[in-house]
């Protein structure tokens, strides 16, 4: 038993006596095949074996095991900060135990050795949220990521209200109300996220008022937040800074070779954060050089030619840095169980870093800049408005013209003469 964590023979017998040696055996392969380093996985089974133990010398039953069972183990490891003789923080304890003791509960349930953990109960009006967010599928052909923040919004509403019940929450609807909850979003949000709260009461408002749950349409009395048309400019950087950031990537490091083919993409081909996570294995026909982006706000899919320097990118990530996993997505994060990145979120992280590493100081920035920065660069390279839409997957052409304002050469073709 053990032979894939310990050498010697002696070492196979002493762990071999816990009375659970058969399952905990079990679960530290399930473990390594999920990616897990064998060091963590030896700290796992020394923690899971310690716990067994400790259940056993206070005669609790395998079957009343649960988290609060675990959290009073940790609460006493707590109070004896020693690890084999020497004195270890608490932080260093809980950090320990907590994290391989969840997944001992998680195992141990799969296999019916204790009972199922607490259900929580969905909220009750987890079931209108859901069937608002299916009419804006079906009747309104919203986008996942429509769809989501609109009924997160809708959530917050409800909730603002605080009533029980749906029929109360149906009358406590006001314009009262209404304006009350959006005072309380402008203390969180800017000015444009606030715009798109608005958007999302009044589509939802309209929804109740189709589907005869309010007898009158409330959409009108939404406020519309003040938003000016081009009042503020995209976050771009000169093309310069964008090649010294690309520049100052560690591409020998594990990490660095996912930075560096990440933020190719996205100043390539002006993707944004989304599009990059969500770019899967059978997307890049080497063959025929060519990459397939699935846009995340519209759901369509656009082919480009593959660039020769971001297959090379791409490539040396597979070969030198993807851990071995049955998903699909390219990129995957670092630490086990390797799943894929969430959204931009990840990539939007490990901007902030990149941009420290190459001098270059900016107030505001996002996976946006190097989509807005592919654009500006097009802009003054002299190509259209109809190319540069093209290339950033925009469905209207005045989504285009807000990088007019930023293209600084051309304004000064334009400007009126001051003195004339």
């Amino acid at each position: 038993m053990y032979e894939h964590l310990f050498e010697i023979e002696r070492v196979h017998h002493e762990h071999a006596v816990c009375p659970w040696a058969g399952h905990l055996e079990r679960y530290t392969l399930v473990l390594l095949e999920n990616g897990y380093k064998r060091r963590v996985v030896l700290g796992c089974l020394y923690s899971w074996e310690a716990f067994l133990s400790w259940v056993e010398e206070k005669k609790i039953s395998i079957a009343e095991v649960d988290e609060e069972t675990v959290m009073s183990f940790i609460r006493g490891a707590a109070r004896h900060r020693t690890w084999r003789g020497r004195e270890i923080s608490a932080n260093r304890v809980l950090a320990w135990h907590r994290p391989s003791l969840g997944h001992l509960l998680r195992f141990m349930r799969d296999d019916g050795l204790i009972a199922s953990g607490v259900i929580v109960a969905a909220p009750w009006h987890a079931e209108h949220i859901e069937a608002f967010g299916g009419f804006l599928r079906c009747h309104r052909g919203s986008s996942d990521s429509i769809v989501e923040h609109r009924c997160r919004e809708v959530r917050y509403y409800v909730e603002f209200l605080g009533m029980s019940s749906w029929e109360t929450t149906l009358a406590g609807i006001s314009p009262t109300t209404i304006d009350a909850f959006l005072s309380a979003r402008s203390r969180q949000l800017k000015r444009s996220s606030l715009g798109l709260v608005s958007g999302a009461l009044r589509t939802f408002f309209r929804y109740l008022h189709v589907t005869g749950h309010l007898p009158v349409d409330l959409a009108p009395q939404v406020p519309t937040v003040c938003n000016y048309k081009h009042a503020s400019l995209p976050m771009a950087l000169p093309w310069a800074d964008i090649q010294r950031i690309l520049q100052a990537i560690d591409r020998d490091s594990l990490r660095g070779r996912r930075d560096y083919a990440t933020m190719l993409l996205m100043a390539t081909y002006g993707l944004r954060g989304s599009e990059v996570t969500s770019l899967c294995l059978e997307d890049i026909d080497w063959q025929k050089c060519l990459v397939r982006i699935h846009r995340s706000k519209t759901g369509r899919d656009t082919t480009f030619p593959l660039v020769p320097e971001v297959g090379e990118a791409i490539v040396n990530y597979l070969k030198h840095s993807r851990p071995s996993s049955s998903h699909r997505q390219i990129f995957l994060g670092f630490h086990a169980p390797h799943r894929p990145l969430n959204r931009g979120g990840v990539l939007r992280c490990r901007m902030g870093p990149l941009l420290a590493s190459a001098g270059i100081e900016k107030e505001h920035w996002g996976t946006h800049t190097f989509r807005h920065s592919r654009a500006v660069h097009l802009l003054e390279q002299g190509c259209s408005f109809k190319t540069i839409g093209d290339l950033l997957g925009h469905q209207e052409p005045n989504s285009t013209l807000i990088y007019a304002k930023i293209h600084v050469e051309a304004l000064r073709e334009v400007a009126l003469d001051p003195e004339a």
